[in-house]
């Protein structure tokens, strides 16, 4: 049910028939020299699968929607793989789905709406993107198990949504490097603080609300 591979010198791609094997849990295969180019739609048929680990592989896929069928999914996290395309909207309708892990690929445009549909997710970090765009969605204000928003390193823009202020968890959003501009919202002080790091500087969103 589970397959680590991690933290090897495995070259070339994932065989095709692993997209078969229905029951598995946990895909860790992080830390090699993996080059698949795609990660085939055939993954949408893993309906157990729980974890998928790639991150530090120049895989230079992009995230197929098929994404979208991994009901039982919690954590999908591929930090540096060279990701193209878009951020898929298909994560949106994982229930189970905590932890969206993208940082340093080459992923392109905004972040889907359909996110804050996502009811479980803690943690949502593409940063070092520089390509992603737009603002961050108000409808991520519905993610109430919401820990970390990490956007630092791209092109998004706007500000930050008072949305955010109905996240029941302690927040902690990360801009640094982003086009996100304006004033913190008096909002997100009440009825807790929210940590914000702007500009590599960390402040407490309740001291002079101060503007990104």
């Amino acid at each position: 049910r589970t397959l680590d591979l991690g933290e090897n010198q495995i070259r070339g791609t994932i065989p095709a028939e692993l997209w078969n094997v229905r029951s598995l849990v946990e895909l860790i295969l992080q830390h090699n020299r993996l080059t698949d180019q795609v990660i085939p739609n055939a993954i949408g048929n893993l309906d157990t699968l729980a974890e998928v680990v790639l991150s530090f592989n120049p895989i230079q896929a992009s995230i197929p929607p098929g994404i979208g069928r991994l009901s039982s999914l919690q954590s999908f996290a591929c930090e540096q793989c060279r990701l193209t395309g878009s951020i898929p909207s298909e994560f949106g309708s994982l229930n189970a789905l905590e932890i969206i892990w993208l940082p340093g690929n080459q992923l392109q445009g905004g972040i889907p709406t359909e996110i804050g549909l996502a009811p479980s997710l803690e943690w949502f970090s593409v940063a070092n993107n520089r390509a992603i765009t737009g603002s961050i969605p108000s409808e991520m204000g519905q993610l109430s198990m919401l820990e970390l928003l990490n956007v630092e390193n791209t092109t998004v823009t706007g500000s930050i949504p008072t949305e955010l202020a109905q996240v029941s968890a302690r927040l902690t959003l990360r801009l640094s490097g982003s086009d996100v501009d304006g004033v913190v919202p008096s909002e997100l002080c009440r009825p807790r603080n929210t940590p914000i790091v702007c500009f590599n500087s960390p402040f407490d969103v309740c001291t002079g609300k101060t503007a990104c």
